[in-house]
């Protein structure tokens, strides 16, 4: 398996992200069975997806918060704005939920943003893979498989990885589960997720800081390409919290307990006002 960078100039403002693809993706010579992976910010920057901090209204909300975890205020209630659920936090990081994914900020943030602005996630990540699909289809006449991804942590280890915020053109999970291991023994909850550890692969020429490499071309990938819908394809890659041995075992997060009787609780977790 080959990963190949493609920079790209810094873009600051709104732009045609196909334009863009087309001048960074020709000269690579475009393989059937390719995965295309594309930074998040890359998608949102295109889609005039960066907010101005001197123009939010900071709700009192926001200022507690703000308070507590000793954020800018204004990011704050970018935060509240974007999250689906709170869950807490650290000094300096606000944990949340958005779009059935753990992340930071609610998928805003402020690294390699201009002065005083923050990047959101874009809208519909996976329609909007499926947009890049259909595009790659029709310039380049190749198949090809879509991952938009960003940055995550595992609980309990230090660093990130790359996560898959959508994808499109390929099966992201394999279902383990009623398969036989080297001894026979049948698998009962192993899943692989192909479309994370893509991500992850990608994230290591795309880099997180001064790399200017907002895409990467991952090829013989030992993928299965496949026609479906997009948001069923990115759905598969997200579990229950029911399913999930983290948030399964907390107590705190179950809604039939009473949290009055655990010193640590899930504060502020509510779901966005729709």
């Amino acid at each position: 398996m080959l990963v190949i960078p493609v920079k790209t100039e810094i873009m600051k403002h709104k732009f045609d992200l196909f334009e863009l693809l087309e001048t960074c993706l020709t000269p690579f010579q475009i393989q059937e069975g390719d995965i295309i992976v594309i930074s998040s910010k890359l998608i949102s920057v295109a889609e005039g997806r960066v907010v101005s901090l001197k123009t939010i209204h900071v709700s009192e909300e926001a200022y507690a918060l703000a308070n507590e975890y000793q954020i800018d205020d204004r990011f704050c209630q970018v935060i509240l704005q974007e999250a689906d659920v709170i869950l807490g936090g650290i000094p300096k990081v606000i944990t949340t939920i958005k779009n059935g994914i753990l992340v930071a900020y609610g998928g805003a943030d402020r690294s390699n943003a201009p002065h005083d602005h923050a990047i959101l996630w874009p809208e519909q990540p996976a329609k909007k893979a499926e947009m890049i699909k259909e595009f790659i289809r029709r310039i380049f006449h190749k198949e090809v498989g879509i991952i938009i991804s960003d940055s995550q942590v595992v609980p309990l280890r230090a660093g990130t990885y790359g996560v898959a915020i959508g994808i499109a053109g390929f099966v992201g999970m394999i279902d383990k589960r009623g398969e036989s291991d080297l001894f026979g023994r049948k698998l009962i909850v192993s899943r692989s997720n192909i479309a994370d550890n893509l991500a992850s692969a990608a994230n290591l020429v795309m880099g997180e800081t001064v790399e200017q490499t907002p895409i990467a071309i991952i090829r013989d990938a030992p993928v299965h390409l496949i026609d479906s819908d997009a948001d069923d394809l990115t759905n598969q890659l997200i579990m229950d919290t029911e399913e999930c041995m983290i948030f399964g075992c907390l107590p705190t997060w179950k809604e039939d307990v009473d949290q009055s009787d655990f010193s640590y609780t899930f504060r502020r977790r509510k779901q966005k006002q729709s």
